[in-house]
């Protein structure tokens, strides 16, 4: 795993205000869901967690009935019946389910929907690791020190909801390295105000988190 001892650490957790989140700085959904796979491939091991929401907006204010309709039945004749605005898609069925959402661009764009696609994935750094995962990718979620993307695809974006646990102090140099790596290569844009400082606990694990100042990355 990560060799940490009890060394402060670096989590980049965007607020509430913003969603949780970012849009993808590719505009085009489908290319930056590829960029998105992409990036985990070279900088991490990852796996999705066990299931995903899919939701299919019914008629309401900012979509258009007519086109409401079609993806809901689609959804039903691909999955079987059920909820149209809260179904559970399992793993094996992810990608149907992506390919699905991906296909509101087949309609003009809407205020809301007609697809909202959930899913998580859980993932480690390759760079940060001291040998081979030392658990089963399988259990990625279960480990404090595991960052994650909650993904979310539909109405022709992709808005990516990261933690990013970077297991370093913020002053080191392959700290600042990695990050300006990260900066080039990431599907969306870094936002430094949203980096924070973990502290360790004497208890075990990172309790305690400090803002950091604004000009943190200076000289990275």
């Amino acid at each position: 795993m990560y060799d940490i001892g009890t060394a402060e650490c670096v989590l980049y957790s965007p607020p509430k205000s913003v969603g949780f989140g970012h849009q993808a700085r590719i505009r085009d959904a489908r290319r930056a869901w590829e960029h998105t796979r992409a990036f985990l491939d070279e900088y991490a091991y990852h796996r999705v967690s066990p299931q995903a929401r899919l939701q299919c907006w019914g008629s309401s204010v900012g979509l258009d009935a007519s086109i409401a309709e079609v993806p809901a039945q689609a959804a039903t004749d691909l999955f079987g019946p059920g909820d149209p605005s809260e179904r559970t898609i399992t793993t094996a069925r992810l990608d149907e389910a992506i390919a699905f959402a991906l296909d509101d661009d087949h309609w003009p764009r809407q205020a809301i929907g007609p697809s909202w696609l959930s899913f998580d994935i859980q993932f480690l750094w390759k760079d940060f690791l001291t040998g081979p995962p030392a658990m089963d990718p399988a259990a990625y979620h279960l480990h404090e020190y595991a960052s994650d993307f909650n993904v979310i695809l539909g109405n022709h974006r992709l808005f990516l909801q990261p933690g990013l646990f970077i297991p370093r102090p913020h002053d080191s140099a392959e700290t600042k390295g990695f990050i300006a790596r990260l900066a080039r290569d990431l599907p969306f844009r870094l936002r430094t105000q949203y980096f924070q400082r973990l502290l360790p606990s004497p208890r075990g694990g990172y309790k305690r988190t400090l803002r950091l100042p604004k000009d943190w990355l200076s000289g990275a």
